[in-house]
């Protein structure tokens, strides 16, 4: 039998290595839910996958924007550029017949920013944190 509640055959989360601040307790540890393993495989498998070869349907999408601090240990820079670079190269042409426009993409990198953009009490991260909070402030106005 799967046995979600006791973590048989789900991946089990341990957020000790990798938190931010090192001593938040915000990032979920435990077993996953069989749903959450489900949607993390297709985030982590599908997406990339559909971005490589250009199936991702960006076609309902009106723009992209992608923020990410330059010294994230996490998720690196050069990961999310090659992510941002597919999306551009495999965006549907404005120029398909009945389809929308191909969304708007934008990528920010945050000079100096780790994974924790948004960890406030942080002294290192207070600029980075107000640097992020006004680039999710400009993308509402601009998209709102």
């Amino acid at each position: 039998k799967v046995i979600p509640s006791v973590g048989f055959l789900t991946p089990v989360e341990d957020p000790s290595h990798y938190n931010c601040p090192p001593w938040t307790k915000r990032n979920f540890a435990g077993s996953w839910p069989l749903k959450t393993s489900k949607q993390m495989l297709d985030i982590t498998q599908r997406v990339p996958k559909d971005v490589r070869e250009g199936t991702l349907n960006m076609r309902n999408v009106p723009f992209v924007t992608v923020i990410s601090g330059s010294k994230d240990p996490i998720v690196p820079l050069e990961a999310v550029k090659t992510f941002v670079e597919a999306v551009l190269e495999h965006r549907p042409s404005s120029n398909e017949s009945n389809e929308q426009s191909a969304p708007a993409v934008e990528f920010i990198p945050i000079a100096k920013g780790d994974h924790g953009l948004l960890a406030t009490p942080l002294a290192s991260n207070k600029k980075t944190a107000k640097e992020t909070i006004e680039q999710v402030v400009k993308f509402l106005q601009a998209h709102s």
